[in-house]
């Protein structure tokens, strides 16, 4: 419409513009000009989000008539297609060949759905890395501290006092860690979703709840041998060698 000077639909609508247009019939033939009436305006929309919407004209043309957009309810598509295959072979006398949007749409992002596999698969072997990491680093370290627990308990420490301790010595490298990862991830982020025409911004609360998440696998992970150590009787904490 912009691209036609019309400011506005009202101001299309109804009006006659004269292009150049190519008529298909069984044989193509080089572009003519035609004339055609603006019935409507549709609003800005792209095919590929990864290209700007362009300038577009939907042309009614019953001798270029080969294509046919349906749009179906989800609870009655068997009995639809059955409808325009029976239509479409008395109109067109030839056989029908039909593809979903849906399926036009996944050809259309299919390395774009192996990226996402592949990431996802990638983050979630580093996931169970890093938390095996951390189940062997709080024996380790649990093993290592066993007569200074029991010092600490005999002081008169409570148990709830010692996960409370070991959990936040474990805390502080997972929340360091991702202080380090938010930028990284956030340039890397950035970089990829440039290359979409339309896309979704990056917000804060994207970074945040991974960290949240990150923290409570790693409290989880390390808990288990802080609870253990903490409710260990001080008489053999003291005992250890």
């Amino acid at each position: 419409m912009r691209k036609l000077g019309f400011s506005s639909p009202s101001q299309a609508i109804g009006k006659i513009v004269t292009w150049n247009r190519r008529r298909w019939s069984a044989k193509p033939t080089p572009g003519t000009v035609g004339s055609s009436e603006i019935i409507g305006v549709s609003p800005d929309f792209a095919l590929d989000t990864r290209r700007a919407a362009w300038p577009q004209i939907l042309y009614v043309d019953p001798l270029s008539f080969s294509v046919l957009s349906v749009r179906l309810i989800g609870s009655q598509i068997p009995e639809a297609l059955t409808a325009i295959d029976a239509a479409w072979s008395q109109i067109m006398h030839t056989s029908i060949h039909r593809r979903f949007l849906s399926q036009t749409l996944q050809d259309m992002y299919a390395d774009v759905i192996l990226q996402g596999t592949a990431i996802s698969l990638g983050a979630g072997l580093a996931g169970v890395i890093a938390a095996l990491g951390l189940f062997g680093l709080s024996a380790h370290s649990a093993e290592q501290r066993t007569r200074e627990i029991g010092i600490r308990k005999a002081m008169g420490a409570s148990s709830t006092d010692m996960v409370r301790l070991m959990l936040g010595e474990f805390s502080r490298p997972v929340l360091w860690a991702n202080l380090i990862a938010w930028p990284c991830a956030y340039l890397f982020l950035h970089r990829w979703l440039e290359g979409f025409a339309h896309h979704v911004d990056i917000g804060a609360l994207t970074f945040v709840a991974a960290g949240t998440l990150a923290l409570i696998v790693a409290l989880a992970t390390v808990a288990g041998h802080a609870v253990l150590v903490a409710r260990a009787k001080p008489v053999e904490a003291l005992r250890y060698e």
